[in-house]
């Protein structure tokens, strides 16, 4: 693929999500919506979700590329979007920004979105089918590695409710360890992606960090970080597997266009199950799934028609 387009991509979309912050907070006044939607929302080490290192063809992660190029145009998309409906309804109008400025940074996005469309188009034609099935592992391992942190997460809850006090260090040390754990299979989901599941890797990364400084601040804290926690988990679960769904619909042609034929994919679907659990007497649903189970059967060989 052209590695220099997709470093133009990369730049010209980290410019224009800088150029929107100003407008943010005169925004989010008006449609509060953009504040819950992690796609309009962007953190300090965000340009990490998209970008990669490699600065040779040879090198290249396509699977993290085609993850970070779909980032970038559904990001764009949707700030697109957002600035359109508050055009249409006249809310630009009333409120004290310069619409002309923020004109500009929605052309900005519209063009990122074309590029990127241009450079999945381009990755659709030229990732391999092994690079296909390394992607459908890496889909199988964080699911795996999300069933496993769910677990943890729920005996760790048990260790706050029944052992919880502001003034006990060993309690504090134990339960900090068990958080680097969760921690550590949360950056390797984040590592073997890019875009959306590394961006709500990151948010919940920090959602583990507040947990744990709520720990000195007491009960009520806990629970509110403890939720936070709940529900960025549920975020993460539920895109991995959109992402995992979405990907393996273009599973076939990427095979077919190689030259293989692939008869069949059997996938067990994974559901999303809540498990409450108990933090001083308050029920916090807990989300829980189950291992997928994914079966694909390709044939070489063939000629395809």
């Amino acid at each position: 693929m052209n590695l220099e387009k997709y470093e133009q991509l990369t730049d010209s979309f980290a410019k224009a999500c800088r150029d929107f912050e100003p407008f943010r907070a005169s925004l989010e006044k008006v449609y509060p919506t953009i504040i819950e939607d992690p796609r309009m929302n962007w953190h300090s080490e965000m340009e990490a979700v998209y970008k990669t290192k490699e600065m040779y063809t040879s090198s290249i992660d396509t699977i993290k590329v085609r993850n970070s190029v779909e980032f970038i145009k559904n990001v764009s998309s949707r700030v697109t979007d957002v600035i359109n409906t508050l055009e249409m309804n006249g809310t630009i109008s009333r409120i004290s920004i310069n619409s002309n400025q923020l004109s500009n940074v929605k052309e900005k996005f519209i063009g990122s979105k074309a590029i990127a469309e241009k450079i999945q188009n381009e990755i659709s034609n030229t990732m391999q089918p092994d690079e296909a099935t390394a992607e459908c592992a890496n889909y199988h391992r964080s699911l795996l590695d999300m069933e496993f942190s769910s677990g943890v997460l729920k005996g760790l809850a048990a260790e706050i409710d029944k052992g919880f006090h502001p003034r006990e260090k060993k309690l504090w040390d134990k339960l900090e360890s068990v958080l680097k754990i969760i921690q550590k299979k949360v950056e390797q989901v984040a590592e073997r992606f890019k875009g959306i599941i590394s961006h709500l890797c990151r948010y919940m990364i920090g959602s583990l960090n507040e947990l744990k400084a709520a720990f000195k601040k007491g009960e009520t804290a806990i629970i509110k970080a403890f939720t936070s926690l709940a529900e960025n988990f549920l975020d993460l679960i539920e895109n991995l597997m959109e992402q995992m769904f979405k990907f393996l619909t273009q599973f076939g042609s990427i095979a077919k266009s190689k030259g293989f034929q692939l008869s069949k994919i059997d996938i067990k679907i994974p559901s999303i199950k809540f498990e409450p659990v108990m933090l001083f007497m308050v029920s916090i649903p807990l989300p829980k799934i189950e291992s997928p189970e994914i079966m694909l059967s390709i044939e070489s060989g063939k000629k395809i028609v």
